[in-house]
């Protein structure tokens, strides 16, 4: 399966204007590493899945094209609340042509509310195992991952 994982922006003084605008700029504040998707990159490669990660930290959404060049299976996004409305612009870009798993501190807090919002899967809670069970049951039999709600789905 092709995976691909976004590191997201942290709203800030310096891009939260364009982030307002439903741009995603880089930041000119360093950069906030997800030690998370690290963890769920490592995972899903040694499970031999092809893997990307677009860090819009470091490149803005323009070069975010290569979401549909790459044509992944699953967008995988993980965010603090600080990142949530930049997901929501990725959410918002990506318009359903690819299933969105969101997972991170803001998922485990507002679960069921984000399936409103364009997402198709919540992660909840640690992801590593939760995310092995994603990749073997995608998309058929979600109701046998523990840790996740889905749409049309149940609550864990």
């Amino acid at each position: 399966m092709k995976l691909l994982f976004i590191n997201l922006p942290v709203v800030t003084r310096f891009n939260e204007k364009f982030i307002s605008r439903g741009e995603l700029v880089p930041d000119k504040s360093p950069a906030l590493r997800s030690l998370g998707i690290g963890y769920l990159l490592a995972v899903a490669r040694k499970l031999g899945h092809d893997c990307k990660v677009i860090d819009l930290n470091t490149v803005s959404w323009e070069s975010g094209r290569r979401v549909f060049d790459f044509s992944p299976d699953m967008l995988l996004l993980s965010a603090l609340t600080l990142q949530y409305r930049a997901a929501q612009i990725v959410i918002e870009k990506i318009n359903g042509k690819i299933p969105i798993v969101l997972g991170g501190p803001h998922a485990s807090i507002f679960k069921g509310k984000l399936l409103e919002n364009g997402v198709d899967v919540v992660g909840v809670g640690e992801g590593e195992n939760t995310l092995v069970c994603l990749l073997e049951y995608f998309p058929d039999h979600l109701d046998q991952v523990p840790g996740i709600i889905f749409k049309n789905g149940r609550d864990t």
